[in-house]
């Protein structure tokens, strides 16, 4: 027997790096070394055997406030995400070993969800250090907003259920049809709806025991999100583990009702839900609007609202997305146009010759623009699309599936030809993650050219695309504001008073941090963010001193945690960067803000650690400051294309790399 087989389980500290940051991450953005603080000092073990079972385990002293951003989503609309403040990862820990076993026994009952979570104890660590589990390095980069910490099945992605038999089964089984989903799904969950499930009333929902696990639920949201009970974190995976709760509690209210109705499931309709989309097959037409009419009611309830203007119905069979045909018309043509075949004896791929002329690449930008104007709703899943098909052109070369390279002779015109449409394309919709896609397809780009023709060309090609950053949300380029930086390319006057503006209206530390790195390596100082970064860190500092001095505020007014600018210190304290003075100052707050902290509270203790960790773990805390482009380039293409999951029975699976 291995020796080792009582290790062979997940550290359920895991879920701090793999659930409880959004995929919208800036490349300088860890948990890696918290997460660490965490393993090897086994603080979480040592704060939970501490723990007073009287005392009330989720109440307002755990309020805190995570950082938030807007990134641009698939449907052209702003999405404000969240990254979770520490001394919520720290909460959440404590939540689950207490909860975790009744959530997952609540999801095995019946609903209509397809992308349900239950337990995953099949993954491979690396290595086991006096019990503790512990990764490489790499596979903690590489696990990072992972979202993998549960299985979630039977449909891990929504084009898995596209792609499934159920799917052709289900349009060819019934005549109707209706596509419907929530109106700001996440925005719109009230936590005290948590209650509401078991609760007949307000007057029951308040009076629910707090050690019960649907009380102890609405608590925890309320304290990730400054205790705002209108709505949740959006962004990491585990919200959408904990409103699973709300939705399926709402898929049993519809079934129940229904078949109150004479109308039962897998017979006259079958609903199929992934997290806030509802497909509904009908038999009989005259019944699509009874469903609709049930969703809405049940869902009413817990105050989630149908989103009307994008509700489809019909008859099936159905197109689905029309988009599709539009987009793969244009690239076969694009195929043609520019690519050898991997069959064909020339030993290369790309028809460099072909990119040469400018009519024919002015000739499959028209094209591309027809698809684009096709369906101007779906340009962000276009471009994802194309660049996907693209990456997996060139990832035939590198993975030895042909023995062909991607270029002959690399002629710099060529390659400013391939990069000009790669941009054409990129400036319609410039998203985080088809940033991410085009940052993927540069890396296979520069792997075979070399670093010194490739920054030629990128150079010229932003002088000619400076425009795109000028347009941008800032989130969504961020990534390659990074790439640039580490390129020593210059964005432009232009783009960088933009950015200027947008930070300072922001007032966002981690923006800050960015253009911070951008003025240090590019411009050697001459936009001043030292200076400025330093006198608003010192500002926030006073105003910290203030709160934890003051005799007019009890230990809950003390919580500095719960003001959101206390990312300041967490994204700024100890840059390399910064004077030795402001660091200095930092850290004499965090000394003095330690020695407040006088109660053995599991979340006294938990802010104590937080404030050990910025004072005895060595090295960088949550920001990446010294950039390593190899590193940059091999994390963005592993996340975007082909993340692992360490699995014991096939510890190199990989998800759909090719999902649009």
């Amino acid at each position: 027997m291995n020796k080792n087989k009582k290790h062979d389980k997940r550290n359920q500290l895991d879920i701090i790096l793999t659930d409880l940051q959004p995929n919208e991450v800036p490349q300088i953005y860890t948990l890696k070394n918290f997460y660490n603080y965490l393993v090897t000092n086994k603080v979480m073990k040592r704060i939970s055997r501490d723990k007073n079972e009287d005392e009330k385990k989720f109440d307002s002293s755990w309020h805190a406030a995570p950082l938030k951003i807007f990134v641009l989503k698939d449907n052209n609309e702003y999405r404000e995400i969240s990254f979770i403040n520490p001394l919520s990862m720290m909460e959440v820990y404590l939540y689950l070993e207490r909860y975790e076993k009744i959530i997952l026994n609540f999801f095995k009952k019946d609903s209509f969800s397809i992308r349900t979570h239950r337990k995953r104890d099949n993954l491979l660590f690396k290595r086991v250090n006096n019990n503790i589990i512990e990764y490489a390095d790499q596979a903690i980069l590489q696990n990072e907003s992972a979202g993998n910490y549960y299985d979630r099945f039977p449909c891990q992605q929504l084009d898995h259920f596209y792609k499934s038999d159920e799917w052709h089964d289900l349009n060819r089984k019934y005549k109707f049809f209706a596509k419907l989903d929530y109106s700001k799904c996440f925005d719109s969950i009230y936590t005290h709806t948590f209650n509401w499930i078991i609760a007949s009333n307000v007057q029951e929902a308040k009076r629910l025991d707090e050690g019960h696990f649907l009380s102890a639920t609405d608590k925890l949201l309320q304290n990730m999100n400054m205790s705002i009970t209108n709505g949740i974190v959006v962004g990491p995976e585990f919200s959408r583990f904990l409103s699973e709760i709300i939705f399926q509690s709402v898929d049993r209210n519809i079934m129940y009702s229904l078949n109150c109705q004479g109308l039962q499931n897998g017979l006259d309709y079958e609903i199929k839900r992934y997290v806030d989309d509802f497909f509904v097959f009908v038999k009989k037409e005259e019944n699509v609007d009874k469903i609709i009419n049930e969703i809405a009611k049940s869902s009413n309830r817990f105050k989630l609202r149908l989103n009307y203007e994008k509700e489809e119905k019909g008859k099936l069979p159905h197109i689905w997305s029309e988009w599709i045909n539009e987009i793969n018309l244009f690239l076969n043509e694009l195929e043609k146009s520019i690519f050898y075949p991997y069959s064909d004896e020339n030993t290369y791929l790309l028809r460099e010759q072909r990119l040469l002329p400018q009519r024919s690449v002015s000739k499959l930008k028209d094209m591309f623009q027809t698809v684009i104007v096709s369906d101007e709703k779906m340009n962000v899943k276009i471009v994802s699309y194309c660049f996907s098909f693209i990456y997996r052109k060139f990832f035939g070369c590198i993975s030895n599936e042909s023995k062909k390279t991607i270029f002959n002779l690399a002629f710099e015109n060529a390659v400013y030809y391939l990069y000009d449409l790669l941009f054409y394309f990129y400036s319609f919709a410039p998203t985080y993650r088809n940033t991410d896609k085009l940052i993927s397809i540069i890396y296979i780009i520069e792997d075979e050219i070399g670093f010194s023709k490739n920054k030629s060309v990128l150079y010229k090609i932003m002088k000619r695309y400076s425009f795109i950053i000028q347009n941008s949300n800032l989130a969504d380029v961020s990534n390659l504001i990074l790439l640039l930086i580490m390129y020593d390319i210059d964005i432009g006057s232009k783009s960088e008073e933009y950015i200027l503006y947008e930070i300072r209206k922001e007032m966002n530390p981690l923006y800050y941090a960015i253009l911070f790195l951008y003025d240090h390596f590019i411009c050697k100082e001459k936009l001043g963010l030292k200076q400025e970064i330093e006198d608003l860190i010192q500002s926030k500092l006073n105003i910290f001193y203030n709160i934890v001095d003051s005799d007019d505020l009890d230990s809950q007014g003390k919580n500095i945690f719960l003001n959101k600018d206390i990312w300041w210190i967490f994204i700024f304290y100890k840059c390399k960067y910064l004077s030795q003075g402001i660091n200095k100052n930092m850290e004499d707050f965090i000394v003095k803000y330690m020695s407040t902290i006088l109660s053995n509270k599991q979340s006294e203790q938990s802010k104590l650690e937080i404030c050990k960790f910025f004072l005895e773990y060595n090295g960088e805390k949550f920001i990446n400051w010294e950039l390593d482009k190899k590193m940059f380039f091999k994390n963005i293409k592993f996340k975007t294309f082909n993340r692992t999951i360490f699995n014991n029975k096939q510890e190199n699976e990989t998800f759909d790399i090719f999902d649009y």
